[in-house]
């Protein structure tokens, strides 16, 4: 007669992991009255973060390595908004343009520029659906 026996022992194995340090918080003021504020990574602007230039300019949103690079929204001075995608500080993907005069602009863009699909809803209601090209 014999016993075999059979123990089957589960772990939790990660299926992926980072090596990159953990972003840390702060703010630079720089020699121009830019003002940067959120997270650095190996000294760079990385992560979350919003930055504002001193003539008015507002930009919150994701960096990396010192880009604008993910989701953000960029407000100017006069008003104008867009919130969307960015690639090397351009905007890049899908994104909406709200002009201060109250046209809109959504769709697409590529290397900073309305490239793409897209509607266009000028503010006196007229409309233009369709595709747009450097």
């Amino acid at each position: 007669f014999s016993l075999f026996l059979s123990v089957s022992l589960s772990l939790p194995i990660p299926l992926s992991f980072s090596l990159a340090p953990p972003p840390i918080a702060g703010k630079t003021t720089f020699g121009d009255g830019n003002v940067y504020e959120g997270e650095y990574r190996a000294g760079q602007m990385d992560g979350r973060g919003r930055y504002t230039w001193a003539r008015g300019s507002v930009y919150d949103g994701e960096w990396r390595a010192n880009k604008r690079t993910g989701r953000g929204t960029y407000t100017w001075p006069d008003g104008d908004v867009y919130e969307g995608g960015w690639r090397e500080s351009r905007q890049e993907g899908h994104g909406i343009f709200r002009y201060a005069d109250g046209g809109v602009h959504e769709g697409e863009y590529r290397d900073g520029s309305q490239n793409g699909r897209g509607v266009f809803r000028y503010a006196d209601g007229n409309e233009y659906d369709g595709e747009w090209r450097d």
